[in-house]
């Protein structure tokens, strides 16, 4: 299931396409199917921090436009910053509390926050309302594709930079 996954969000990379347009677009696909399949998007993560390998068709077609990007054309090394910005992104943006209202979620992280003792909690308590909204935020409308944007746009920049 995972493999399948991979394959179908995944299209083939053409060298004279832009390989950060194709990633932005992977990104926005990816996100939008496993915030419907939340399941499913941790399942594939899973499975792909345990086989890179998992989908021989994903990881070439991905390797392929990481390849066009990277300063240095160590795939490898590329491939596993892939996956480990992959992982964060999709743990992040499939939580459970995202099927929730964006107001019921500030109601909820600051009814927690304001049950702890600032002296034992006072990084909470300075950061609770920040939180709250930052948190509600991912709710909202256009959000999904700005974060896929951000994470292409931060592997992109990493890429590009180099350091295996």
């Amino acid at each position: 299931m995972a493999r399948a996954a991979l394959a179908e969000l995944a299209p083939p990379y053409k060298p004279q396409q832009d390989p950060k347009d194709y990633l932005r677009d992977f990104f926005r696909a990816l996100l939008a199917a496993f915030r419907k399949q939340p399941q499913l998007g941790r399942l594939v993560i899973l499975h792909l921090s345990d086989d890179p390998l998992l989908s021989p068709l994903f990881a070439e077609r991905i390797g392929a436009t990481l390849a066009a990007i990277a300063k240095e054309k160590d795939v490898a090394w590329a491939l596993q910053l892939f996956l480990n910005r992959l992982a964060g992104l999709v743990i992040t943006e499939t939580a459970s509390w995202l099927a929730s209202e964006p107001k019921d979620i500030e109601a909820k992280i600051l009814k927690q926050t304001s049950a702890l003792s600032s002296t034992e909690f006072p990084t909470l308590q300075l950061a609770s309302e920040k939180l709250a909204t930052d948190l509600a935020k991912r709710g909202e409308a256009g959000y999904l594709d700005k974060a896929a944007d951000a994470a292409a746009d931060a592997l992109i920049a990493e890429l590009k930079k180099g350091g295996s």
